[in-house]
């Protein structure tokens, strides 16, 4: 997999703000569900959920911790 990782210091890379946005949502409950995947989706999938995986992928190859907007607030 290649992936652009912007040039200037300080500018937040959007894969990485995705992967911790996704990691943000998806949570688990007291019972092991995904919760989000339960809310958004309706699935009843155990966590670690398909998209908690893909994210802490994305983490781990490319680093850092998503310093992007948190979920609802607009970049500028």
């Amino acid at each position: 997999m290649t992936h652009d990782v912007p040039d200037e210091a300080g500018q937040s890379d959007p894969l990485v703000d995705v992967a911790a946005e996704v990691l943000r949502a998806h949570v688990p409950e007291r019972g092991g569900w995904c919760v989000h995947c339960r809310l958004a989706w309706g699935r009843w999938v155990w966590f670690p959920c398909e998209p908690v995986r893909w994210a802490q992928a994305v983490l781990d190859q490319f680093g850092g911790s998503g310093t992007g907007p948190e979920p609802g607030e607009q970049q500028r």
